[in-house]
């Protein structure tokens, strides 16, 4: 018999400007669960260069997280001497994609592998090629926080202010000469221009 669990997916919130896009997205997939778990995503992109993607997971009890991060073909590789960071190297682009969060966060790379299975894209029915997936973990009881950031190598950066707290975020970020002051926590967002 089929159970239907009445997933939902709810868009909270959405902006675009000239300057900054985002949108607050959350869904009750794994609400089913004996100890339930919902999943809030915020994803901003500072133009012209950096997305930063903060997912809030909240609910009850003790879980193992996975965030995967698929690539089109191409190469990851680790940042020597910054856990949790990698390049990845596309075809015309070297991308910088930085955990953190990454205190308690395990990592793992999969490319065209069957076990465990990951790191496959397909563009067609039956045709599969490998490709590199990042996969971000952490296990422990809710709420759990990752956060991650993505932009062109030597085009855009972002600074964690307060590397203690996961509740409320102080990040400074730069795409491309343009800076940014924002603050994160798991209800709310304040982003504002900086100077530079």
């Amino acid at each position: 018999m089929l159970e239907i669990r009445g997933l939902r997916t709810f868009c909270h919130r959405y902006e675009s400007s000239p300057e900054l896009d985002l949108v607050e997205v959350s869904h009750n997939g794994y609400a089913f669960l004996p100890e339930p778990v919902f999943h809030l995503r915020r994803v901003f992109y500072f133009k012209p260069c950096v997305w930063l993607i903060d997912d809030v997971l909240t609910g009850m009890g003790t879980h193992e997280f996975r965030l995967c991060l698929n690539f089109s073909p191409g190469r990851l590789e680790p940042v020597e001497a910054e856990p949790g960071n990698f390049t990845y190297f596309g075809s015309r682009e070297q991308i910088r994609c930085v955990s953190l969060l990454s205190k308690g966060t395990t990592t793992d790379v999969l490319e065209g592998q069957t076990v465990p299975k990951g790191g496959w894209a397909s563009y067609a029915y039956s045709k599969k090629i490998p490709i590199p997936q990042l996969i971000y973990g952490k296990q422990g009881a809710v709420p759990v926080r990752f956060l991650t950031a993505l932009y062109p190598v030597g085009r855009g950066a972002v600074e964690l202010i307060d590397q203690g707290k996961t509740d409320e975020l102080r990040l400074n970020i730069e795409s491309s000469g343009q800076r940014w002051d924002a603050l994160l926590s798991s209800d709310r967002f304040e982003i504002e221009k900086g100077a530079g």
